[in-house]
């Protein structure tokens, strides 16, 4: 269901709705850019909703938004193997909550409710909508109009998939994509070459009398390769998902038995030295030919997982990725902080743990850029 809205020719579709998010988050910026990684979670919560749901948040503490968010926090601290003793002796579940060591069943019980919330109430809310006749665009209203079309003699669980499906590309969506934009912010700020080659780029493509477009993509080789090296460089989730063995399997020798936990390590193969020349450097070159063309690598598809389980919106969060780099690097400058001496902030390169990682806080400065920055970003349409 998801990888039917998702696919390529689809997605092309909110493409529209992904400027407009862009562009309120240039102008959020403007105003309070030292709040840029809360900028950065409601552009990423704006477009997750609008492309799942048709819905657009509220400006400040969206029920829906906040929701998700601390439902993630519950996913990061509980689906690796051994971060929640429960997932590896089951019986503890019975045990009661008042021994030592039980604090994971309160954690259960405020998931479940986290959980049944983000799944059912907006997708009521589509439904609803629906019915009233003002139903926007979605992936949840795509398949539930898909749904009227059949004889579904089992139509209460049809809808309580797509539901869940839904859900899930929600809870996702809600912070990987924040994760790609902080590392895109810090590897700027720790690589103002890359930064000025991008700009310089964007002004040859643009004239500075406008912002990037979808359609500018292809005369944008370095700004695309510094997107694949964001994906490369600190991965999102460096793990990937835990998946499990549905038989008895051998690779290369080594028996893996059905039921076995099985993790692909993203990171050694994305950090493979045999690969990528000095794999620790973000380096956005790697990614292009001596003549400066777009140089493909299968190896990065392995971000977004695997085969058929791979991440169905993987092409919405490219999408959202290039057109906020573009955007970004043609209205805004980014550089480090200074105290109250003028003395730069250091900038470390510290990342949290979990299934999705996180740039640890740093201090930054951005500003717009001399010339026509400051008009492109308050005008009030997409520039044209």
């Amino acid at each position: 269901m998801l990888d039917r809205g998702l696919r390529p020719n689809a997605v092309v579709q909110y493409r529209p709705m992904q400027k407009l998010k862009v562009h309120d988050f240039l102008k959020q910026l403007l105003s309070h850019p030292q709040d840029y990684k809360h900028h950065i979670e409601h552009l990423q919560g704006a477009i997750i909703m609008s492309v799942v749901y048709g819905y657009d948040i509220k400006s400040t503490n969206d029920t829906y938004l906040r929701t998700a968010l601390d439902a993630n926090i519950i996913g990061q601290t509980t689906l690796l193997p051994g971060t929640i003793l429960v997932n590896d002796l089951p019986f503890l579940k019975y045990f009661p909550g008042w021994l030592p060591g039980m604090g994971f069943q309160a954690l259960a019980k405020e998931g479940e409710k986290l959980g049944n919330d983000m799944v059912d109430r907006p997708f009521q809310l589509v439904k609803d909508s629906m019915r009233q006749g003002t139903a926007r665009l979605s992936v949840t209203q795509a398949n539930l109009l898909e749904l009227e079309k059949t004889d579904a003699a089992e139509s209460e669980q049809a809808e309580r998939a797509i539901a869940e499906a839904s859900g899930s590309l929600y809870l996702a969506g809600a912070d990987s994509t924040v994760s790609a934009i902080l590392t895109l912010f810090l590897a700027l700020i720790l690589h103002p070459d890359v930064m000025r080659k991008a700009q310089a780029e964007l002004d040859a493509v643009t004239g500075g009398q406008r912002l990037p477009d979808y359609e500018d993509r292809a005369r944008l080789p370095y700004v695309e390769a510094i997107c694949k090296e964001v994906l490369r460089w600190r991965m999102v989730a460096p793990a990937g998902v835990p998946h499990a063995a549905t038989q008895d399997d051998v690779y290369e020798g080594y028996f893996i038995p059905k039921g076995s936990i099985v993790i692909a390590n993203l990171w050694a193969i994305l950090h493979d030295p045999r690969v990528y020349q000095d794999p620790d450097e973000f380096m956005p070159e790697r990614f292009l030919t001596a003549s400066g063309e777009p140089r493909d690598d299968p190896n990065l598809a392995a971000v977004f997982g695997f085969g058929k389980r791979i991440c169905p919106g993987r092409h919405i969060a490219e999408n959202t990725l290039f057109i906020v780099t573009a955007s970004f690097l043609a209205t805004y400058s980014i550089g480090k902080a200074k105290d109250a001496h003028g003395n730069e902030i250091p900038v470390g390169r510290k990342y949290t743990g979990g299934v999705i990682s996180f740039p640890e806080k740093f201090e930054c400065s951005i500003v717009p850029r001399p010339g026509k920055a400051e008009e492109l970003i308050a005008a009030e349409s997409w520039g044209a």
